[in-house]
């Protein structure tokens, strides 16, 4: 790192102004050395900063918050800072550290922050973020548990106006074997989107441990919210293992008939066990949706069906693929989901038809042709 100090210094480039660093390797020691080097005033004239899914680092805010308290004189000029490392920022000390940097007098005139923060970050920070405190953050994920989820939501359906954010990633994560807390948090979407303050959101990934009611009853307000609100960034949907229904995929095919997921690019709907999950009716009503659409879902690359019993009705997706509805899909799961003869016919057509020629990957193991 003090090779790289050196070079990219004052002395050595002193009219540097964009610096990408995006995909470096560097661990916690090494952005700690970097961000003291820029904190001294090392690159006056530097506008724009990428340190975007740098993959070792896990605390990054810490250093860039005491970089930023040095003076606004010594990062006069930046604007655009992207601390959205691969693996998130898992310190709430150094989370609450930035925040509080980015709302001192002493904080350069930044525009626009890109943050992830994973599993750690106090309440108090939470709301924070949610109520427009810090205006400058425009691209934030959160990875946390539900009841994190729970109190950023909270506060982002009491805030009064629309947040700030143009790109909201939201997922349900916790280390292996936690108890993921709080499904309150996917029944706050629901009402958020309601309240029109989800227009940023990008993508929703939570995997649950298992079905239960008041989840069955949270995931029917956001998806009933979805047929009601455009959601335009709205491009990555993964509920998976949650006992999704029949009725919760009508809804799905109520939002897209209304045209509001016609940027979706991902829809993961695996299940745990395809005793829990949608089967026919679903899915003939969320594809018969897509195909009466005039455009259908262009954009969907991912589709994941697995244990399900979806597989009883891929007819109906050999029809929306067929009318052209799903042009783009690359990537189809069907593990486990009570495929049958007809519906490996049915794509067989699709396939014939020349309906699948984008596709790259399909995975249809566990599957017990009856029929």
């Amino acid at each position: 790192m003090s090779v790289l100090c050196r070079f990219l210094g004052k002395a050595s480039l002193p009219c540097l102004r964009v610096l990408l660093l995006k995909g470096c390797g560097f661990n916690d020691g090494k952005i700690e050395e970097f961000a003291e080097f820029l904190g001294r005033g090392d690159m006056p004239l530097l506008e724009t900063l990428d340190l975007s899914m740098c993959k070792w680092a896990e605390k990054v805010l810490g250093p860039f918050g005491k970089a930023l308290s040095q003076g606004a004189d010594k990062l006069r000029c930046l604007r655009n800072l992207s601390l959205m490392t691969e693996r998130g920022e898992r310190s709430a000390g150094d989370v609450a550290t930035f925040l509080e940097a980015l709302a001192s007098p002493a904080c350069p005139p930044l525009k626009n922050v890109s943050l992830f923060i994973n599993t750690a970050a106090n309440t108090a920070d939470l709301r924070a973020l949610a109520n427009g405190r810090y205006p400058v953050v425009r691209t934030l994920r959160l990875e946390m548990l539900g009841g994190s989820l729970e109190q950023f939501l909270r506060a982002l359906v009491d805030s009064p106006s629309e947040p700030q954010f143009e790109s909201l990633s939201l997922k349900l994560g916790g280390a292996y074997g936690d108890d993921l807390g709080s499904v309150e948090w996917v029944r706050l979407l629901g009402e958020a989107a309601r309240r029109r303050r989800l227009s940023s959101l990008r993508e929703i990934d939570a995997c649950f441990s298992g079905p239960e009611d008041h989840l069955k009853e949270a995931i029917e307000c956001f998806f009933g919210s979805l047929g009601l609100v455009k959601l335009p960034f709205f491009s990555i949907l993964r509920i998976s293992r949650a006992a999704v229904s029949d009725v919760h995929l009508s809804l799905l095919g109520d939002a897209v008939r209304a045209g509001n997921l016609s940027g979706l690019e991902v829809l993961d709907l695996s299940q745990h066990d395809h005793r829990d999950g949608f089967g026919r009716v679903g899915l003939e009503a969320l594809t018969y949706a897509i195909t009466e659409t005039e455009e259908g879902l262009p954009h969907l690359k991912e589709l994941r069906l697995q244990s399900t019993k979806a597989g009883k009705a891929l007819e109906s997706l050999a029809k929306a693929l067929i009318a052209g509805k799903l042009g783009n899909l690359s990537a189809l799961s069907l593990d486990s989901c009570s495929l049958t003869g007809a519906g490996l016919g049915a794509l067989g057509s699709a396939v014939r038809a020349g309906a699948l020629v984008h596709l790259t990957s399909l995975s249809m193991g566990q599957n017990g042709l009856d029929g």
